[in-house]
């Protein structure tokens, strides 16, 4: 049994390691259409392609990266509002429970 796992995790590991973008797939086809007699094995287009999806991936990483850092700063910024307005309740409080103890005494 952990023999066909190891063979799977392989598998997909090695079908996903082959897996091309999709501007490195649009170059294969332009240049298996510019390359009839099979010439050459691998396109200058296939290239390029592959050059824009690893760019397009290293854009979407830091975008997402950029992303991550503005929400933390929200949830920092969310946590301080919170404890200020935690504070604020206890102050108004204390000042209530104060009001309340001088007129138990102007009432004794």
């Amino acid at each position: 049994m952990k023999t066909v796992l190891t063979a799977a995790a392989a598998t997909l590991a090695f079908a996903l390691a082959a897996c091309d973008g999709p501007r490195e797939e649009i170059g294969e086809e332009i240049d298996n259409l510019n390359d009839a007699d099979g010439v050459f094995e691998e396109g200058p287009a296939e290239e390029l392609g592959e050059i824009a999806d690893e760019q397009a991936e290293l854009v979407s990483d830091e975008l997402e990266d950029q992303a991550d850092a503005v929400l933390e700063a929200g949830e920092a910024e969310a946590d301080a509002l919170e404890a200020e307005a935690e504070q604020v309740v206890e102050d108004a409080e204390a000042r209530a429970e104060a009001i309340d103890e001088r007129a138990d005494a102007l009432d004794n």
